[in-house]
């Protein structure tokens, strides 16, 4: 199976029916991310879970979600009670993943500067070996419950700037239940700060590479553009991903999921020209 076959999208539920078809066809990678909005009160009950299992009873590819971020950080374990909630937060969702038939749940990275931080020299608490520790102990505990359904967690680049260190975090855990995962635009963002290419960062993550969200920006802002729409170089994307001996799960994350099908066409036009 090529990687261009497997490309899906990233959807809340209320847009699943419009896009159904797209994802039985070659049955694409798809990831609910309902879970990422706060103050969602029915998003865990059994009613919800049987709406979105029925609208995907003949949707047989991988399954993922994104989980909660919004309002916190997973360093938040300096503060016990605020690890705690964030802990209970991030176990609910797990449990959700596995009701639906999810493989994996994205997490931000924790490390909003990670190794750069300029406010590290007057705050002690905000070095990068502390930010480091905190964050790690906080993950451990929710991939001992992700371990449970069997559900990977993937930790996405953010603001980060250096692969090798979020890959060195994600494999200090010595666990196949927590991997990487590539927002290329992030990726593409952060290189305008001497970070690598999006392209390099899939070289460098390697066989930790779990998760992609393929998205198009032209660097200014995370845009979340339909691919084709911003300057993102996807024969470099492809190229790098070519390298790879596995398959990273894949879905186009856009701000207009009207777009979803014509970034994907846009996509299969590159690989076809170039690769097929």
């Amino acid at each position: 199976m090529e990687f261009i076959d497997k490309i899906g999208a990233a959807l809340i539920v209320e847009y699943l029916p419009q896009h159904i078809d797209f994802l039985v066809e070659n049955q694409r990678d798809l990831e609910i991310q309902d879970p990422a909005i706060p103050n969602f009160p029915d998003i865990y009950s059994n009613k919800f879970i049987k709406q979105i299992n029925g609208i995907l009873k003949n949707h047989k590819g991988r399954r993922g979600i994104h989980g909660p971020f919004i309002g916190f950080s997973l360093e938040g374990f300096i503060e016990p009670e605020i690890g705690k909630a964030i802990k209970n937060r991030m176990i609910q969702s797990i449990h959700f993943a596995s009701e639906i038939g999810a493989e994996y749940m994205v997490i931000h990275s924790p490390f909003g500067y990670f190794g750069t931080n300029p406010f590290s020299t007057v705050n002690s608490m905000m070095n990068p070996l502390n930010e480091f520790m905190f964050a790690k102990q906080l993950i451990e505990e929710i991939i001992q419950e992700a371990e449970k359904v069997k559900c990977v967690i993937v930790v996405e680049n953010i603001r980060d700037k250096n692969p090798e260190l979020l890959k060195n975090f994600v494999a200090s855990f010595k666990s196949e239940y927590i991997r990487m995962s590539l927002d290329i635009g992030h990726a593409f963002i952060t290189q305008k700060e001497v970070g690598p290419t999006p392209d390099q960062w899939i070289l460098h993550s390697g066989e930790l590479l779990d998760h992609i969200h393929i998205q198009d920006t032209d660097g200014e802002t995370d845009r979340h553009w339909a691919p084709g729409l911003g300057n993102i170089n996807w024969f470099a994307f492809f190229d790098a991903l070519k390298t790879l001996e596995h398959m990273p799960h894949m879905v186009l994350e856009l701000k207009d999921y009207t777009k979803i099908e014509s970034g994907f066409s846009h996509l299969q036009t590159v690989w076809n020209k170039n690769f097929n």
